[in-house]
């Protein structure tokens, strides 16, 4: 009846299912069990609740694909999305655990807003961590990057558009590199980038 009501969308009804199952039934429940509770906490908003479940059903079901999704997403819910972070430590911990937790297996995954998310608050940083910023960009994979532009419209009803996650790789890389003196490297980079991109944004062709 849970996981019915979980297929249904109706996650606050399934809820208090999945809760009476994994805590008066612990020993009979699967995996799918806890992942079903974790999704519809989060579904519902209850982030630090989804956080415990997964963390329970991660150290039953270390491998388990989905639990590993959603642990993540709880996580980038919490410790990174649109965060300006006061404690550096923990939010850097946070994205490591994402990064561990998931793959780059779509262009919008949570492994890959996670690390533009980082590379964003390192950059914002008085002095350019060149060092930092090429290791994260290390994981990734740019040719598994959207190269479309993120469009809006902004409070004065203009659309606005800015870099795809596959531009911005290469604006930080090539950065990166020449803040570390690697020119032989930041050129071919930037040439590959001007042969490979189309349009660009904020003069990053520049």
């Amino acid at each position: 009846q849970a996981n019915e009501l979980r297929r249904k969308e109706t996650y606050s009804d399934a809820l208090p299912l999945y809760r009476q199952l994994w805590s008066t039934m612990p020993d009979l429940c699967s995996q799918w069990d806890g992942w079903g509770l974790a999704f519809c906490l989060k579904k519902c908003a209850y982030y630090h609740e989804a956080l415990d479940i997964c963390r329970q059903v991660y150290k039953r079901y270390p491998d388990f694909k989905f639990n590993r999704d959603c642990y993540a997403s709880v996580i980038f819910e919490l410790e990174i999305k649109g965060k300006n972070p006061d404690d550096e430590k923990r939010f850097l911990k946070a994205a490591k655990a994402i990064v561990t937790l998931t793959r780059q297996d779509s262009p919008f995954s949570f492994f890959t807003a996670t690390i533009f998310s980082v590379l964003g608050y390192l950059e914002k940083r008085n002095k350019y961590p060149a060092k930092e910023i090429l290791e994260w960009t290390n994981l990734l994979q740019p040719e598994l990057l959207s190269n479309e532009p993120f469009s809006f419209t902004d409070e004065k009803g203009r659309k606005r558009e800015l870099a795809s996650y596959f531009e911005r790789y290469f604006t930080y890389r090539c950065k990166a590199l020449f803040e570390l003196c690697r020119y032989d490297e930041a050129i071919a980079l930037c040439n590959h980038a001007l042969g490979i991109i189309s349009s660009f944004h904020y003069d990053n062709d520049i």
